[in-house]
Order: structure tokens, then C-alpha cells, then sequence
């Protein structure tokens, strides 16, 4: 018991995270991330309290405390896995037959029909209701009323005859009118259904103020914080506040999948609403979170309205990988063009070599010939010797970096020579799977990364030497930066390296430097801040590096 205390403990603080206290959606969408990426961790702390749980039956000696164990699994998994809520709510319904309670046996058929709601059996669950009891839900008589109104709400969003839907919308309303005539005004339920009549009557914003009120409540528990973060966003978006109900969105989202529960709404409604303004890559991986989570549990119920999104989710990360790819052949394709005019370069730059040489070997002989014009030709031929010497520098850089880059490209062609080769061989000796594996691994492309920034640290150093300690001198005592040990930049150095080159667009540095813009843009403030001079002015100090 203990254990199982504690562990509801980690739950209650790790939900309680300062994902409230976020004031940018920015950072609230990556915590979100972050808490979809440690979905397992969630789902490791909730299976280890059920088993606790179940571990209390081995020393359950009556039918009442099996009962109570039962309530407790099926709590626990209702939300989870639908499939063994089901199981636990029958167990109970037969201990409750054992016992004769008739308050019980209400109870496990109210648990059963909660169930068959979220699976999609409609039928079923109306001829559990029809078997209860009336005279015997006294206690039970809120939940009785809300399960038959989830039900009719339900089949009225799955009907498409206007009699029927009409039929299904009046008993909508009639029993939430029961529902709320049976709930204290102080009852968190009640809230929520005065605030949906709200809603309907376009009452938006006192709905809003009543939620936000309850919301900010010391006393609300986190659990409660999160439908009413639900409820907040639908009223928020029925007042034109997009981003404010995508904030709540947000927060509902992340105490579903930290609680955890895998029947929800809040991450499919997050997912279209970021479809909308753009974010494809999040709508892409939320959309896929919440149909994986909705098949785990068996919540038929969601799925119409995620299959309905994800076609069309899915359409447009396509096309944007699309996209992405077509870029790629571009960029190859450029390389190449490259390429072809650095070979044409080289060939006038060695046709200009050899002119030179003959122009040379005639001169030296016109000499020997021409002792008369000896001191002329000896005054002109220190000039050409000069030229030439010139001319021989320029050319022995030139081939350098036409070596370097050559070297660089033909080793990338074989690298991907070698990649595709090893893909090749994969496919046919291991399978799909292990090609698809091999494909989605990101090591390749790190070590092409990292060889790539350590040739593009040594090119730039050797086109400036000094940058390190020319960049240094512009900052205050302090703020310098030094690379570690074993590498020429680091990350900082990096950016204004790009834009000593004259790379200023922060969007182009981070897809080069493979950050986001926001880091980017962070780091280039930091360095203005540490400025030893006028901060304004400070990337104009950095372009003039070399200059002197």
C-alpha cells in the first residue's frame, strides 16, 4: 500500500509540472513534445501502480474488499485500456450479484454501460440502462442521468437523419436539465453542464469566467484542471481567441498523456488546429499519437473524428517531404553545375599557366639574341618575374580550395556510393524491416554532419586565421569564446563565422548549423549583450575581421 501511495504521489507531481507557468505557447508545445517522447515513462509508472493494485487481492479475504480492488482497476484503466476496464467492471457486477447489494450491482451496470459508450455500442449500452434499477440509484442517480445524456450526445454526432438527430438533441437536453437539477452548485459537474448550456446559448465569455474561475481555485486538483482546460478552450474559441484556446488545448493534452489515460480529445483538436496555421510536422506527429492511443484502448468512439484528420494530415507531411526532397536534388544538382565550372576554371587557369611559360621561353631567348636590349629586357623581365610570382600565389590557393572542395565531393559521392551499397545489400539479405530501420537511422547523417563542420572550420580558419582572437577582442572580459578541446569552432564561433562570410538570415544559419531559429536567434542576442562596444554595431565589427 505504500508503494501504491507513493506512486499516485510521483503522478500527482510530475502532472504538476511548470508547464502552467509557461507564458510563451512556444514553450508549451515543446513541453508537449517532450511529454509525447516519454510517453513510455508514463505508461511504465501507470502499469506498475495497477499491478500494486492488483497485488492487493492476494490478501483480499471478502467479497467487499474484492470490490473495492475491482472499483480501483477499473478507475484506473477506464481511460487506459478499454478492453480490461470492461473486464474489472464485470468482475464487479458479479461480486455485486454475491453480495446482493442492489446500490452495487447499479453501480458495475453504470460501470459496463460507461464503457460500451467509448467502444461505440450504442444498443448495448441502452439496454444496460434499461436494466437498472430506478428505484436504487439514489446516490447513483447524477451518473445515471449523465451516462444516458453521453449516450444520446454520442449517437446524435453519428446520425445523419435530421428526425432522428432532432429526437437525439431533446434528449440531449432533457437529461442534462435532470442531470443538473440533481447536482450541488458547489459540484464540479454542475459547472460543466451550466457552462455547455452556456456555450450553446453562445454565452461564451461568462462560461469562460466561471471555468477560469474554478481553474485558478488553490483547491482545484489537477485531474479537474484538466477538463477544465478542455472546457476553456472550447469557450475561448466561441469568443475568437484562437491562441488562448490553443494554450488550453495544450494544457489539457499534457495531463491526459502524463496522467496517463489514452481515451481523450484534446491532442486530435490540438492536432487539426496546428494543421490549420501550418504546423504540419506537429499536426503530423500528434495526429499519429492520438490514433495509436485510441487503437490501444479500444476508444471507438474517437475514431471516426481521427481517421477523418488523418488522411488529410498525412497528405500534407507527404507533400512536404515532397518538397523536401525535390530541394535535395536541387542542391545535388548545383553541386554538380559547381563542379563543372570549377573543372572549366582550372582548365583556363592551366592553358593561362602554359601561355605564360612560353611567353617565358621566347622572352629568354629573345635575351640571348638581343644583348643590345639586355638592360631593357632585364627591367621587364623583373616584372614578369613579379607577376609572375603573383600569379603563381593566387594559382596555388585557388588549387587548394578547388582541391579541398573536389576532395569533399568526391568523398561524398562515395560515401553515398557506399551508403547505397549498403542499403542494397540490407534489402536483399535482411528484409524491408531492416531497410526501413537501416533508413530511419540518423547516424549517417551525423557523421556527415560532423565531418562537414570540421572541414568548414578548417576552410574558414584558413581563409582567417585570426577570427578566433579578432572576434574575442570584441567582447567584454569574460565573454570569450574558446572551442573545446579537439575542435577549431563551436557553435557560436560557427554563427559568426557565417556571417563574417555574409550569411545574415538566421532561418539559413540554423538550417545550416541544424538548430532552430529560436536558438539561433538567442545565441546572436547573447553576443550583442556581451558587445564591448556599441551593441548595435557589433555584427558590423565582425564583418570587418580579416579586413586590416
Amino acid at each position: 500500500m505504500k508503494k501504491t501511495l507513493f506512486l499516485i504521489l510521483f503522478c500527482v507531481l510530475e502532472i504538476n509540472s511548470p508547464l502552467f507557468a509557461f507564458s510563451s505557447t512556444k514553450d508549451m508545445l515543446i513541453e508537449l513534445d517532450n511529454t509525447i517522447n516519454n510517453k513510455r515513462i508514463y505508461e511504465q509508472n501507470k502499469e506498475t501502480l495497477v499491478r500494486n493494485i492488483k497485488g492487493l487481492l492476494k490478501s483480499s479475504a471478502t467479497n467487499d474488499q474484492r470490490y473495492n480492488i475491482y472499483s480501483s482497476l477499473y478507475d484506473e484503466y477506464c481511460k487506459y485500456n478499454l478492453d480490461t476496464a470492461l473486464l474489472y467492471a464485470n468482475k464487479k457486477f458479479e461480486v455485486s450479484i454475491q453480495l446482493a447489494n442492489k446500490n452495487l450491482i447499479n453501480e458495475s451496470k453504470l460501470d459496463i454501460a460507461n464503457i460500451y459508450i467509448v467502444q461505440g455500442m450504442y444498443a448495448e449500452t441502452l439496454e444496460i440502462m434499461e436494466g437498472i434499477d430506478k428505484e436504487n440509484i439514489s446516490r447513483l442517480r447524477p451518473r445515471f442521468y449523465h451516462t444516458y445524456r453521453t449516450v444520446y450526445g454520442a449517437m446524435l454526432s453519428n446520425c445523419a437523419a435530421p428526425e432522428k438527430k432532432k429526437n437525439y438533441a431533446h434528449l440531449v437536453n432533457a437529461y442534462r436539465d435532470s442531470l443538473r437539477l440533481t447536482l450541488g452548485t458547489d459540484d464540479i459537474s454542475y459547472l460543466f453542464v451550466l457552462t455547455d448550456e452556456m456555450n450553446e446559448k453562445g454565452e461564451y465569455q461568462n462560461a469562460f469566467n466561471l471555468l477560469l474561475k474554478k481553474f485558478q481555485d488553490k483547491n482545484t486538483t489537477v485531474h479537474e484542471k484538466a477538463m477544465l482546460a478542455y472546457s476553456l478552450s472550447a469557450a475561448s474559441l466561441g469568443i475568437g481567441n484562437q491562441e488562448e484556446a490553443k494554450r488550453y488545448l495544450i494544457m489539457s493534452a499534457v495531463n491526459d498523456l502524463k496522467t496517463p489515460v489514452k481515451e481523450y480529445k484534446s491532442l486530435q483538436e490540438l492536432a487539426s488546429m496546428l494543421y490549420k496555421e501550418g504546423d504540419i510536422d506537429r499536426a503530423y506527429n500528434y495526429i499519429n499519437c492520438s490514433i495509436n492511443d485510441a487503437l490501444q484502448a479500444n476508444a471507438r468512439m474517437n475514431l471516426p473524428v481521427i481517421t477523418q484528420l488523418l488522411p488529410i494530415i498525412s497528405k500534407a507531411y507527404d507533400t512536404r517531404m515532397k518538397v523536401k526532397d525535390r530541394q535535395q536534388r536541387l542542391l545535388l544538382l548545383s553541386i554538380s553545375i559547381l563542379l563543372l565550372f570549377l573543372g572549366i576554371a582550372m582548365f583556363f587557369v592551366y592553358r593561362q599557366k602554359k601561355n605564360l611559360f612560353i611567353a617565358k621561353s621566347k622572352e629568354s631567348a629573345s635575351n640571348l639574341e638581343l644583348s643590345k636590349l639586355n638592360e631593357a629586357l632585364k627591367k621587364t623581365n623583373a616584372q614578369l618575374t613579379e607577376i609572375n610570382q603573383k600569379l603563381l600565389e593566387s594559382n596555388s590557393i585557388k588549387e587548394a580550395y578547388v582541391g579541398r572542395y573536389m576532395d569533399l565531393c568526391s568523398e561524398y559521392i562515395d560515401s553515398v556510393e557506399k551508403y547505397r551499397s549498403a542499403l542494397n545489400k540490407i534489402a536483399r539479405t535482411e528484409g524491408t524491416a531492416e531497410l526501413l530501420k537501416a533508413i530511419k537511422a540518423s547516424t549517417y547523417v551525423e557523421d556527415e554532419l560532423r565531418d562537414f563542420y570540421a572541414n568548414f572550420d578548417a576552410t574558414f580558419l584558413h581563409l582567417f586565421p585570426n577570427f578566433i582572437n579578432q572576434f574575442n577582442a570584441l567582447l567584454i572580459d569574460g565573454e570569450y569564446l574558446v572551442p573545446k578541446q579537439g575542435r577549431l569552432l563551436n557553435t557560436e564561433l560557427r554563427i559568426f563565422a557565417l556571417i563574417r562570410l555574409g550569411i545574415t538570415d538566421s532561418v539559413k544559419i540554423a538550417n545550416f548549423l541544424r538548430h532552430s531559429v529560436s536558438t539561433i536567434y538567442n545565441y546572436r542576442v547573447k553576443m550583442r549583450n556581451a558587445a564591448l562596444n556599441d551593441r548595435d554595431d557589433f555584427e558590423n565589427q565582425v564583418m570587418k575581421i580579416g579586413l586590416e
